[in-house]
């Protein structure tokens, strides 16, 4: 299935905007596999199987909720007791983070996440390329908290690396570049 104007399993074309489409795909479909393909980004390992069907494909929010449960599941392995709640506490921030679904899994709250609800929709779903970007900018202010003038440019240099990480849209985001 080709793509137009948006970024493919394979993310070698430029970031999506409002009107992308695939080819050969009505609007909803089109919608549909944007939300299956940014509920695939997290973990190839979570069993998100058990989801129900929106539409024919698994539902987002239930997805990106079983995404989060394997991320804390994974940072926290081999607690026990008083420490599993504060491990999963300090690691909830980055288990949610690209999660535009995020705040209605219930998993999420009290995390202050970006506004992902502000980024441009491809076929109904805010840009894989513009979540990222909002995370890598929470990150990086996160980092560089309280910094002023040019010393915010070094900080800014010197987690540029860190909060690129893990992004595979990162050679599209302006903050990941050199």
């Amino acid at each position: 299935m080709a793509c137009v104007n948006c970024l493919a399993e394979s993310f070698q074309q430029d970031a999506c905007n409002a009107s992308a489409s695939w080819v050969g795909e009505d609007e909803e479909a089109a919608s549909l596999r944007l939300l299956q393909l940014a509920g695939k980004k997290v973990s190839g390992s979570c069993d998100t199987s058990g989801c129900p069907q929106c539409s024919g494909q698994p539902c987002p929010v239930c997805v990106q909720m079983k995404e989060i449960d394997c991320c804390l599941d994974d940072a926290c392995h081999g607690c026990s007791g008083e420490t599993c709640p504060y491990c999963r506490n300090l690691e909830r921030k980055k288990c949610c983070a690209g999660k535009w679904m995020g705040k209605y899994t219930g998993k999420c709250e009290g995390v202050d996440l970006p506004d992902y609800e502000s980024c441009p929709k491809c076929s109904g779903a805010p840009c894989p390329v513009c979540i990222q970007s909002k995370d890598v900018d929470a990150c990086l202010e996160d980092a560089c908290h309280g910094c002023g003038g040019e010393q915010c440019t070094y900080c800014r240099k010197d987690h540029r690396a860190t909060c690129c990480a893990g992004k595979n849209l990162a050679a599209y985001l302006d903050a990941c570049k050199a």
